[in-house]
Formats: C-alpha cells, structure tokens, sequence
C-alpha cells in the first residue's frame, strides 16, 4: 500500500491567486451588479523603469461576465496584483452618458521573487483605460 501523499506548501503567491479565483467566483455578473451596462472594456498598459515593460493586455467583460475586477501583476515571478473595481464602479454608477470613459494609475504592491529577500517592491506600474457601453 502507498503512504498518502505528502501535502506540499503551497507558497504566498498560489494562496494569492487561489484567493483572486475564489473571489472571482463569488462575484456577481455584471448584468446584476450593473444593469444598464452592456460592456466594460478595460485596457491594461504597463511601465517598467528598469526592464522593457510587459506586454499591454485587454478585457471585454459582458453581462453574463463576473464583475470582478482585479488583476495579477504582469510578471510572473511577482505575488501583487492590480484592483481597478472601484474605478469601475464608480464610471458604471455615475451619472451620464451611455458611452464613458476613465483612467486609473496604480503601482504593483508585490515583489517579485528574486526581491522578497530584501524587500524591495516589484518596480511595475499600470496606466489603466476603462471604457464602458451602458444603456441610456
């Protein structure tokens, strides 16, 4: 008979993304948390001053999509992450027209692997572009 596997530590970064998946699960669709919005583009841009910068990303979220939010860091070595949910709350709840947009500057509040060691916070910055299609 086989000893049952051992547990294997699972470190700060995969708790952070079990975390992130987990919350994205739990969060309402996008037709409840906001019914008059029809879509929600956001564009993610990043800067990095001491490395070239990570490829820029896009999300189109729909009705039926999660309203969630918050986005892992670029580089795969770094645990933070990037939460522009109340940017969007604030652009799809506001007062308006049906087409709006908003911008957001965040820096990255992890580290990356190799700088856990002396603490230093992963160099990462985002320029965030949302742009959102409601109803009128």
């Amino acid at each position: 008979m086989k000893p049952p596997a051992a547990r294997r530590a699972v470190s700060a970064g995969e708790e952070r993304r079990n975390s992130r998946l987990r919350d994205r699960d739990r969060s309402q669709t996008l037709r409840a948390a906001f019914p008059k919005v029809e879509q929600i583009r956001i564009e993610l841009t990043f800067a990095d001053p001491q490395h070239a910068a990570p490829s820029p990303q896009t999300f189109s979220f729909y009705p039926s999509a999660r309203a969630f939010f918050r986005f892992a860091c670029p580089c795969l070595d770094c645990d933070g992450e990037f939460d522009v949910a109340e940017r969007v709350s604030k652009l799809a709840t506001g007062p308006g027209r049906a087409n709006r947009t908003a911008t957001a500057q965040q820096s990255c509040l992890g580290a990356r692997a190799r700088d856990r060691i002396n603490g230093n916070r992963c160099p990462i910055t985002l320029e965030c572009k949302i742009i959102l299609t409601a109803t009128a």
